[in-house]
């Protein structure tokens, strides 16, 4: 990452006119982690450091970039302790494993409803394939039938345990999907 670079994707509400990088690091494949020296035209120089996926347009950057505690021996071991976000818009970057990342598909109502329909049909189809009844089933897996018609529906949240407890009584493998 060069200097201009950094400046070429900036884009904020105050008027930058200078970048100098003061640490640059790459954390993952695909990810730079750079400090730099941040000169405004309003605000004058300031330490900010971003997050800069490699084939993204956008970068992250703190929430209050603005308000000038950031210092230079800033690291990535303080990401989980700032909050980020995309460029100068309101959309948050999460802290997983240490970066900030834009978590797509939060799950909604309905992706959750679709997710536990598509796993009580495969339980149902597993199940029939073995030639048992819903009762066998519950016989098998010390699971109480109610539970389990109810998963077949899709009308309650099975745990991972159950679900892997009754793919390995059913020698099946469940997979878990919103289709």
């Amino acid at each position: 990452m060069t200097n201009q670079g950094l400046l070429d994707r900036l884009s904020f509400d105050e008027t930058i006119s200078g970048a100098k990088i003061l640490k640059e690091e790459h954390p993952e494949s695909g990810v730079t982690f750079v400090v730099a020296e941040v000169q405004t035209d309003a605000l004058g120089a300031m330490i900010v450091p971003f997050v800069i996926p490699d084939n993204e347009d956008w970068i992250f950057t703190p929430w209050d970039w603005q308000d000038g505690r950031l210092t230079s021996d800033f690291c990535l071991d303080n990401a989980q302790d700032i909050e980020w976000r995309v460029n100068n818009t309101d959309q948050i970057g999460s802290v997983v494993n240490g970066l900030p990342r834009l978590l797509t598909g939060t799950p909604t109502e309905s992706t959750k409803l679709a997710s536990r329909k598509a796993f009580g049909a495969q339980l149902k189809r597993a199940r029939q394939a073995k030639g048992l009844s819903i009762r066998g089933l519950s016989r098998l897996s010390n699971i109480h039938y109610s539970p389990l018609c109810q998963m077949e529906r899709g009308a309650c949240n099975p745990t991972l345990d159950t679900m892997t407890h009754l793919a390995a009584i059913l020698d099946v493998t469940f997979t878990v999907s919103s289709k």
